[in-house]
């Protein structure tokens, strides 16, 4: 509405309603069929809600109405010219479900409309049979009252069935409320049914007592019920706990019954209470046991007057069953003993209680434990509720081939269990000796070990170690034989070397000692040649190894390591003996070639050749290589050779090259009236194009003179060469012997650059003999 505008603009509200249906209400509150309400200055609208002064349309009752708007000078559209209101009851939802004969159900229901005030819904029930109540544990009626707090829609109540009902029967509930269409809708009335829980399809004699019981509810169907397809609790007002009976139908007394007391028998009744749904879970809180005695079939069932029985209750099957005893099967050497076990099908019922293993053969032996002789029987004792055990089996001595032999186990109340177990004939294998080794290596600890191998005819390594069996006749002697003494002979503590010794393998143990101080034995290698290693126990087969390990002995050689040293230079070298144990030797190193000296430490000057001495147990030295001065342009090959008493000749070669320098610590762009920068220069070996040093080499030891070193500068104005005397164009430095640099500081004796002004200077640095690198020649532009 316009600013300036006479006033604000009056709305006229009409109800046209000839049923009075509804009518229009304004704030105060006032109620007729015509109000007004005004549109402000500066307002699009009137006030949207009757407490700000507008208008509101309030139902009353069924029919139709024609609400209208006009305001003077103004057209009316469509909805002001006239809106229809239908006006209409809302009604009352129930939902429908199932309910047992004597049991109840909790079932719901919902208005359709909140703001009612408060009101009854009224349950009216099709047929007697079927009772309303308004919750759980209060006793039905054909009728009841719900009350429905305003602003609420939703209900619940329970349906219960009366007892004595067959079949189904479909009944018609009818709820009504003021102010409310009445709403039905159907429940179906049913026989109800019990199903049964907890009877096992099979167990064993031994076997705990198994809780069962009975459950209320509706079946899936009342003619051929196999299920339940909903629990429901006997309903409250029943004229008494359910009673169900159970029954044992079991010919051969495989099971029986039982209830608190202990009360035993094949019939036994337990009470579902009203507003439960089931029988107690366990005999002290009054339910019903199973429990098995004896090996058969048993049918249980469980019935209810009154009530349909679906598939489990009408009758379920159990298997009672003797309790087996399983066996593992295992394979023994003969003379030797390996574990084995055994388990119980159900836990030991007793304490101490007894379990008895026998062997068919006297062949094979039975004990308890690992330092128990064998018998041919032997009875174990288990802790109550143990289930497995274990024992050992042991081969009598002298078997050969594969014999197998039963072993039963029995114990009170189980069935008996079997297993075979394989005798064999006993084999060993031999450890130890080694494919390769030297003249002046240790001596190398064998030992024979005992078990089963993988075949009988063609033994070619043990598959199992086995022990020497408590109870046998004495301890195994292994017979070890060099089949060539000279080239390697046997040790043993005690007696002299020879080419053949023996060894015990105690009883309860698989393998004679591992070294000479404890009884073993070991190889002593002597000369080059080879022998065969055989290990022989009497009675028992031999594998690969045990019946001949070839040994191969060699003079051990020696190693040395080449390496590069430039013209005038020196470099550390290496070498390693081929064995350590030389009693302590004297190593001559050898050039080939006087342009290659040898040295034995970094400041001794070099010579043709030179001795090391090497320490027993060590098999590493070390020397230094010299390249004599004079081989500025060539690269000459030189043959090092290291022969050393016991050893045979080791080879190498090393290259001397020209050697080369660069300079380090110039720099590329100072700023004039910098500080002085230090610089130096070093010796080593180049790369191939003299770009750069891959090492630092010294001055080596005995080298005629000192390195001379000149360093010039072809622009003085510009970078002056500075030394402690002071600045120069020229200046001469030295690397004495062993240093592989001139000194790196002004005040030690080497030399600075200084920017003394701008523009470009060169300084060109050369030692005679030796190639520079790039940075020989150094250009620096000085800013």
């Amino acid at each position: 509405v316009r600013a300036g505008a006479p006033g604000n603009l009056i709305v006229t509200f009409q109800d046209d309603d000839p049923n009075g249906a509804s009518t229009l209400l304004l704030k105060g509150p006032v109620t007729q069929d015509t109000l007004n309400a005004q549109v402000p200055v500066l307002g699009t609208n009137t006030p949207t809600d009757t407490t700000s002064g507008g208008v509101a349309l309030l139902p009353q009752g069924s029919g139709t109405s024609t609400i209208s708007a006009v305001a003077p000078g103004f057209l009316q559209v469509t909805s002001a010219a006239g809106t229809t209101v239908t006006i209409a009851q809302p009604g009352i939802t129930l939902n429908s479900g199932s309910v047992g004969s004597g049991l109840q159900l909790n079932i719901s229901g919902n208005l359709g409309a909140p703001n009612h005030g408060g009101v009854g819904v009224t349950l009216t029930s099709g047929n007697a049979a079927l009772l309303f109540s308004p919750d759980a544990t209060t006793p039905g009626a054909s009728s009841i009252s719900v009350n429905v707090p305003n602003g609420q829609t939703s209900f619940s109540y329970y349906v219960q069935g009366l007892e004595g009902q067959t079949g189904t029967r479909p009944v018609t509930v009818t709820a009504s409320a003021p102010g409310f269409a009445d709403g039905t809708t159907t429940i179906n009335l049913m026989e109800g049914a019990i199903d049964l829980i907890g009877v096992p399809a099979n167990t064993t004699t031994l076997s705990t007592m198994s809780n069962i019981y009975a459950r209320t509810g509706i079946p899936n169907s009342t003619t051929t019920p196999q299920f339940l397809t909903q629990l429901q609790a006997v309903r409250a007002g029943a004229p008494g706990p359910v009673t169900v009976v159970f029954q044992d139908a079991d010919p051969n007394g495989a099971t029986t019954l039982v209830s608190k007391g202990p009360n035993i028998q094949d019939t036994l009744t337990a009470q579902v209470p009203i507003l439960g749904t089931n029988t107690p879970t366990d005999t002290t809180s009054g339910g019903v046991s199973l429990l098995p005695q004896a090996a058969g079939t048993s049918t249980i069932s469980a019935v209810a007057t009154g009530f349909l029985q679906v598939t489990s209750s009408a009758g379920s099957a159990v298997t009672v069953a003797q309790p087996t005893i399983s066996v593992s099967a295992v394979t023994v050497g003969s003379g030797l003993q390996v574990n084995s076990s055994g388990f119980l099908a159900a836990p030991a019922p007793t304490a101490n209680f007894q379990v008895t293993l026998v062997s068919a053969s006297p062949n094979l032996l039975l004990a308890p434990d690992a330092t128990t002789a064998g018998t041919g029987s032997i009875t174990l004792s288990l802790a109550q509720g143990a289930q497995s055990f274990s024992f050992y089996v042991q081969g009598r001595e002298g078997q050969t081939g594969t014999t197998s032999v039963t072993v039963t186990a029995s114990a009170a109340g189980f069935a008996d269990g079997t297993a075979d177990m394989s005798l064999v004939q006993g084999a060993i294998d031999l450890i130890g000796p080694p494919a390769n080794t030297t003249t002046l290596s240790p001596i190398a600890n064998i030992y024979a070990r005992t078990g089963i191998p993988n075949s009988q005819t063609s033994p070619s390594f043990l598959t199992q170690l086995q022990s020497v069996r408590f109870g046998a006749p004495s301890a195994l002697t292994v017979d070890f034989r060099s089949s060539a003494a000279a080239v390697a002979d046997l040790l043993k503590a005690g007696p002299s070397a020879s080419g053949s010794q023996t060894a015990t393998i105690p009883i309860g143990s698989a393998n004679t000692p591992t070294d000479t101080t404890s009884g073993g034995v070991a190889i002593r290698p002597l000369l080059s040649g080879t022998t065969t290693i055989t290990a022989s126990i009497t009675g028992f087969l031999q594998v690969t190894t045990a019946a001949g390990s070839v040994v191969t002995i060699a003079q051990p050689g020696i190693t040395v390591n080449g390496t590069t040293v430039g013209s005038g230079l020196q470099v550390n070298a290496s070498g390693s003996l081929g064995a350590p144990n030389h009693g302590g030797v004297t190593v001559t190193v050898q050039s080939s070639n006087g342009a290659l000296l040898v040295s034995p430490d970094a400041t001794t000057p070099g010579t043709s050749s030179v001795d090391i001495f090497v320490p027993n147990g060590s098999q590493f030295f070390s020397f230094y290589l010299q390249g004599l001065e004079g081989h500025a342009t060539d690269t000459v090959t030189v043959a090092i050779t290291a022969t050393a008493s016991g050893f045979t000749t080791g080879n190498g070669t090393a290259d001397v090259v020209p050697a080369g320098f660069d300079v380090i610590g110039l720099p590329s762009s100072p700023t004039a009236g910098g500080p002085d920068v230090a610089f130096y220069v070093r010796t080593g070996i180049a790369n191939q194009t003299y770009t750069f040093l891959t090492q630092l080499q010294n001055v080596r030891a005995g080298a005629p003179a000192p390195l001379d070193v000149t360093v010039s500068t072809d622009a003085a104005a510009i970078g002056p060469l500075v030394t402690s005397s002071g600045t120069a164009t020229t200046v001469p430095l030295q690397i004495p012997q062993l240093s592989s640099n001139t000194p790196t500081s002004v005040a030690t004796g080497g030399v600075a650059f200084r920017p003394a002004a701008a523009g470009t200077v060169t300084i060109t640095t050369a030692i005679p003999g030796l190639v520079g690198t790039t940075s020989a020649i150094t250009t620096i532009i000085v800013q």
